[in-house]
C-alpha cells in the first residue's frame, strides 16, 4: 500500500507490482531506459497536450480506464482542459447515431480519432511487450527455474498477494511510474518476510522520495519497507 499523508498516493492506482522469492537487481538487469513512457509515446503518435494531460490526471494508460463524463465528451474548445481528442469523437458520434447525446457519449471511444489503434491499444501493447520480455529476462538470469508473479492495485493504490507460501519475497514495480515529471522506481533491496498463518498477511508500505515533483525529468529508486 502507499503512504497514506503522501498527496501523490493516488498516482499508484491501477499500477502493476511484482513479487519474487529472489532479488530482482533491476541495476543491473534491466535497461530502464527502454521503458516506454506514456507522455513520450503518445506525443509520439500526435496527441494533444490536454490528452496527455487527462491520461495522468486520471491515473490512466488508455482512455479506457473509464467513461467519460457529459462535460469532458461534450467540451468548448475554449475551456483549457478540453481534450480536443474527446469533441472531435463525440461529433462524429453524434452524426452517426443521430444525435442521442447519451449514447454518443458511452460509445464515444468507438470513433475516430479516439478508436485508431494508436489511440486505442498501442501503448498499452508496447508497455506489455517490454514487461513481458523484461519479466523473462529477470527469470532466465535468476537460475532457480522460477516464476514473477503480478498484481494490480485498486483505486486506491493498494493492492494484494494471495496464496503465498511462508518464506521470504522481494517486491517491485519493475517499471517505472511517472508521477509529475518523474518516473518512480519501487524495489524492495532486503527480503520481505511471510509468516503463517495463510490467513493472515503482510503489511508493506511504498514511500515516495523527498522533492520528486521537481521540474527536471529524472527516474527514482525507491526502497519498499515493511511496515
Amino acid at each position: 500500500m502507499p503512504d497514506p499523508a503522501n498527496p501523490n498516493k493516488l498516482a499508484l492506482a491501477r499500477k502493476h507490482f511484482y513479487l519474487s522469492s529472489s532479488p530482482f537487481n533491476l541495476s543491473t538487469v534491466v535497461n530502464l531506459k527502454a521503458e516506454p513512457s506514456l507522455r513520450r509515446y503518445y506525443k509520439g503518435v500526435g496527441a494533444s497536450q490536454q490528452f496527455i494531460d487527462w491520461l495522468e490526471d486520471n491515473h490512466c494508460e488508455t482512455v479506457y480506464c473509464r467513461e467519460l463524463t457529459g462535460d469532458e465528451a461534450n467540451c468548448e474548445g475554449r475551456d483549457p482542459k478540453c481534450v480536443p481528442e474527446f469533441a472531435i469523437a463525440y461529433r462524429k458520434a453524434l452524426t452517426k447515431l443521430n444525435g442521442d447525446q447519451e449514447l454518443a457519449r458511452k460509445w464515444i471511444t468507438n470513433y475516430e480519432p479516439l478508436s485508431a489503434p494508436q489511440f486505442r491499444t498501442g501503448f498499452f501493447k508496447e508497455k506489455t511487450d517490454w514487461l513481458k520480455s523484461t519479466i523473462a529476462t529477470i527469470e532466465q538470469g535468476s537460475g532457480n527455474n522460477f516464476r514473477i508473479r503480478s498484481t494490480i492495485t485498486d483505486k486506491d493504490g493498494i493492492a494484494f498477494f494471495y496464496d503465498l507460501c511462508p518464506g521470504t519475497y522481494y517486491l517491485s514495480s519493475i517499471a517505472p511510474i511517472e508521477i509529475g515529471n518523474n518516473a518512480i522506481l519501487w524495489e524492495s533491496v532486503k527480503p520481505i518476510k511471510v509468516e503463517g498463518p495463510l490467513n493472515q498477511y503482510t503489511k508493506v508500505q511504498l514511500a515516495f522520495p523527498p522533492g520528486e515533483n521537481t521540474n527536471s525529468k529524472k527516474i527514482f529508486g525507491v526502497k519498499i519497507a515493511l511496515d
